[in-house]
Parts: structure tokens; C-alpha cells; sequence
């Protein structure tokens, strides 16, 4: 570079929306810029300081516009997360110990026609469509459902791998619920 580019010097300024005067920024001088990562410091240096001063301009007086650019930080805040309660309801030993001692119901016992894989598939299309962590629990669990019938879920229809295989589909669902609530 010729010493007359060394030199080279450039100042920035603009009237801002509702202001009548120019809003200067401090000269930026050619010598006083050290990271210079594009070839075009070496081909085009009145473009590259002419653009590092704009930015330096519009990082000071206006950073919410950078030649049009914005990053996803950017645009607005993200949204806080909303908490949930997940406390399980409080159970007493004795409701505990009723459910371990008694005796299953010939309904209860009563084995199904399907195959694990149909069961695993009915559980993962239904897990799919949950749009609630509650609802998502009926399925896998099992309960007492809104219609008041109590139904059994996947995990006391499966086992082995295949309860091993519908864990994780619940697991995974509950995260994305949990992520994204709907």
C-alpha cells in the first residue's frame, strides 16, 4: 500500500428519525484497523473501512439495524418458560400397600388378542397425538380417564423389550411435550 492509503481515514454520520443535526461517529483510520481477515483490505480498502465504520456507527448510535441484517438474538427476547407443577399427588402407604396386596380382577387379568407389536404400534400412534403430558401418562400408565373409565395403559399391556421399546417412545414424547408444550 502507498502511504497515501495508510492515511486513509473515513468518518460516519447520519440523521437520525426525529433529529434535525447529523449524528457523527468517530473517524476510523486505516493504520488503526488490525484484524483485516478478507483479501479485499489488500484490493479494495476504501470499501472494507468505509463498511467498518458503518458498523461501528451503527453499533453505538442504532444496534438494533445493521445494514438490514439481523441475527436470531436479535429480534425479540425469548419468551421465559413457563413452570409447571410436576409433583406427583401425595399417596398414603396404606392406599400403597392395597394396591400391592390385592388380588387383580378376572377383567383385569383377561389377556388380549393383539400382539405386542400391535399393542406397541397403537401406543406409539396414540403417544403421537397426546397433546398433554396427563393424557400422555393415561396412555402409558394407564388410569382413570376423563370418561371415568379406568383403562390400562402400555406398560401393563407390554414387556421385555417391548415395554423397553414403549419407555422410550413415552420418554421421548414427554420431552417434546415438555419442550413445547401445546
Amino acid at each position: 500500500m502507498s502511504s497515501g492509503v495508510d492515511r486513509l481515514s473515513i468518518r460516519v454520520g447520519a440523521v437520525l428519525r426525529g433529529e434535525e443535526e447529523i449524528t457523527w461517529g468517530e473517524p476510523v483510520y486505516l493504520s488503526s484497523v488490525a484484524i483485516r481477515n478478507s483479501p479485499l483490505w489488500a484490493t479494495n480498502p476504501k470499501q472494507q473501512i468505509a463498511y467498518l465504520a458503518v458498523k461501528y456507527w451503527a453499533r453505538l448510535y442504532c444496534p438494533e439495524v445493521i445494514l438490514g441484517v439481523y441475527t436470531p438474538d436479535e429480534f425479540d427476547a425469548p419468551q421465559p418458560r413457563v413452570e409447571r407443577d410436576v409433583t406427583p399427588p401425595a399417596t398414603s402407604a396404606a392406599g400403597v400397600n392395597s394396591l400391592i396386596n390385592g388380588k387383580r380382577s378376572e377383567k383385569e387379568i383377561q389377556t388380549s388378542d393383539r400382539t405386542p407389536e400391535d399393542v406397541l404400534t397403537g401406543f406409539t400412534s396414540a403417544a403421537s397425538k397426546a397433546d398433554s403430558v396427563e393424557l400422555l401418562d393415561l396412555i402409558f400408565n394407564g388410569g382413570t380417564w376423563p370418561d371415568g373409565k379406568k383403562r390400562p395403559g402400555a406398560r401393563d399391556a407390554l414387556t421385555d423389550k417391548w415395554l423397553e421399546m414403549a419407555t422410550d417412545v413415552y420418554n421421548i414424547r414427554r420431552d417434546e411435550l415438555n419442550e413445547f408444550p401445546m
